[in-house]
């Protein structure tokens, strides 16, 4: 929420009010019997908490961590004040909220992180590509249309087919939701997308598709499943030297915690995965090699929990040993 100089001003008194109600109301017990016990003013500070639903909630959130016990969660009145439906957690950061009047999807993000998209020919900012150095590097919106026919789709399409691995030889793709992923957290999200769009990466041969989305770590072997169609009910990821390998790296940190319900026995598929906090380094050598490594943050040093050597599938599409062991330092070949 942004205010200027004179609407602070006359917001003040009320979020003062509002401040001082919950404040009293929510003040832990005192240790004596005889205490007064101070009763908020509902009407004058839910009204102050509708004008101005963030502050209250960054005051609700503060008193929180301050007095866990003491402070209830947001409901009656203010729950209703704040937007938050019965069964939900309170709105935190609103990105589309019709009956607030915005309606209009993605525009927190589209005022603050502009993107390349007109350079690619995208005919929205939520999908694009971009060249950096020897990468051509295609990024996809998991919350946008992707169906057959719906302008991503359409796009992609067009984009795949203006790769020139001559000038770019190393194609990525980089999503929010994963396509594979074995972690309880997020699980099956990224289906929708991966069944519209992994034949079209496996046919053009791409190196890595990295997400994010899920708060851990997991890398796959080069797996497909694409033979499934409705009568010949094979619908396993097999081993597939045309695949790319997929990297979820989405442990860069999150106040919530780990991601840490992996589901058990580890599918075929993965190669490597561990809830932890880390980063990863892609450093490409030539046309044909790169090397990848992950890095545990909370080891204390700088040492590889995870590394691959990846070798180009456009210009060495049969060279594939990613089943072979990796992980726990281990090094791989894909």
């Amino acid at each position: 929420m942004f205010l200027s100089p004179r609407s602070l001003a006359r917001a003040r008194p009320s979020l003062q009010a509002t401040a001082s109600t919950v404040s009293a109301s929510w003040r832990p017990a005192s240790t004596s019997a005889d205490a007064p016990k101070k009763r908020p003013s509902w009407s004058r500070a839910t009204a102050a908490a509708a004008a101005f639903p963030e502050f209250f909630r960054s005051l609700h959130r503060h008193l929180s961590s301050q007095h866990p016990a003491e402070v209830p969660p947001i409901s009656g009145p203010w729950r209703d004040q704040l937007h938050c439906s019965p069964s939900a957690e309170c709105i935190e950061e609103i990105d589309y909220a019709p009956e607030l009047g915005e309606t209009t999807p993605f525009k927190p993000f589209a005022h603050r992180y502009p993107t390349p998209y007109r350079a690619s020919s995208s005919s929205e900012p939520y999908w694009y590509s971009v060249k950096l150095g020897p990468a051509h590097i295609i990024v996809l919106s998991s919350y946008s249309g992707f169906g057959k026919y719906t302008p991503q789709f359409k796009w992609l399409e067009a984009e795949l087919q203006r790769v020139d691995r001559g000038e770019t030889p190393w194609l990525f793709i980089a999503t929010h939701a994963p396509w594979y992923n074995s972690n309880n957290f997020h699980y099956m999200e990224g289906e929708p997308m991966r069944v519209q769009f992994e034949k079209m990466a496996v046919d053009a041969r791409v190196d890595v598709v990295f997400a994010g989305h899920v708060h851990a770590y997991e890398r796959s072997h080069r797996f497909s499943n694409v033979r499934y169609n409705i009568t010949d009910g094979k619908c396993t990821p097999v081993p597939d030297r045309r695949a790319p390998v997929y990297i979820t790296i989405g442990d860069g940190g999150n106040v919530e915690g780990l991601a840490d319900e992996l589901t058990w026995p580890q599918p075929a598929y993965s190669a490597f995965r561990e809830s932890s906090f880390g980063h990863a380094v892609l450093d490409i050598k030539n046309r044909t090699h790169a090397y990848y490594a992950w890095y545990r943050n909370h080891d204390g040093n700088k040492v590889a929990a995870d590394t691959m050597w990846f070798t180009n599938r456009y210009h060495m599409p049969n060279h594939d040993d990613s089943l072979a062991a990796a992980g726990g330092g281990a090094t791989a070949y894909a």
